[in-house]
């Protein structure tokens, strides 16, 4: 009978103090032990948790943006996006907005993701300004605040993406 242990954390060597809270210190000292056992084919469940739970909210000052990518992906589509989300642990909305629909600042209260399928979307958040087209997703932490409107004269096919 394989046991195995987790490395012990305290004796172990820290890298320019990171990670600096201690949950994100548990996850990565979890996932080296994981690693390690899954090369001597022992396995574990997946911890189903979200490593941005780990961070304070509005630490990013960047936008993320993810593109679409027909190679990988295939062609985009409502359906090619929902599936893409959904495989990822995503729970999605989807809707469409017509022109001049516009969204002022707001927050959420989980993280999240604006997902474009067709038409443009002006956002706005750090400060900083971007217009989304098809197949870009664009992560929004929660607690930040952001704002939108539709860009130019075509509706804008939409999802609305949480993590589950």
């Amino acid at each position: 009978m394989i046991h195995a242990f987790a490395p012990n954390v305290e004796t172990r060597p820290q890298i320019m103090s990171w990670p600096r809270c201690i949950r994100c210190h548990a996850i990565v000292t979890y996932v080296q032990f994981v690693v390690c056992a899954s090369l001597r084919g022992i396995c574990f469940p997946n911890m189903n948790c979200n490593i941005l739970d780990c961070f304070p909210p509005n630490t990013m000052t960047e936008m993320v943006i993810h593109r679409w990518d027909p190679a990988k992906d295939g062609e985009l589509s409502l359906q090619s996006m929902l599936t893409k989300l959904k495989a990822e642990g995503c729970g999605c909305v989807d809707y469409e907005f017509s022109p001049g629909t516009s969204f002022p600042e707001h927050t959420h209260a989980q993280d999240k993701m604006d997902c474009i399928v067709s038409g443009q979307l002006w956002f706005k958040m750090f400060g900083k300004e971007v217009i989304l087209g098809p197949g870009d997703r664009l992560e929004v932490p929660r607690n930040t605040p952001h704002s939108a409107r539709v860009h130019g004269n075509q509706k804008v096919v939409f999802v609305d993406a949480t993590r589950r």
